[in-house]
């Protein structure tokens, strides 16, 4: 009878270890990208596996101007402050949502950061606005 016990409690742990493993072994990503001065920025945040429940918030993006977010369609969006959960009893998703930003005028390079918080884990993007090349004036030889 003690063997069994242990032998259940044994069992029970070393699940509890593999789920644990599992759940750290998902990664976040979402897209890098570089736009011009002014243009519109589209950001992925994706899931390196199905995803059945997640909640997502958008953390900062100083210096961009957020215009919206949308996700899969049984999620839940607050497309105001950036926010998205999602949960189901199906497969679940790799795409947990898009974001679009509107990058400001600028005069030189210049980065900035996006944060994102998915299920307690920072994700960052780096969003690269270009400054729209001025042509030079033209010669009057």
């Amino acid at each position: 009878m003690k063997n069994k016990v242990l032998t259940i409690m044994f069992s029970v742990i070393i699940t509890l270890l593999l789920l644990t493993i599992k759940l750290q072994a998902v990664t976040y990503t979402s897209t890098d990208c570089t736009v011009k001065s002014e243009e519109s920025i589209t950001i992925t945040v994706k899931a390196s596996e199905n995803m059945q429940n997640y909640d997502m918030s958008l953390t900062s993006y100083t210096g961009l101007t957020f215009t919206g977010c949308s996700a899969n369609e049984n999620a839940a969006v607050n497309s105001s402050t950036g926010a998205i959960s999602f949960a189901t009893l199906g497969s679940g998703v790799t795409t947990l949502g898009t974001y679009t930003f509107k990058a400001p005028k600028v005069t030189k390079d210049t980065t900035y950061n996006v944060v994102f918080n998915i299920n307690g884990v920072s994700n960052t993007a780096k969003v690269t606005v270009k400054a729209k090349e001025i042509p030079p004036p033209a010669s009057n030889s």
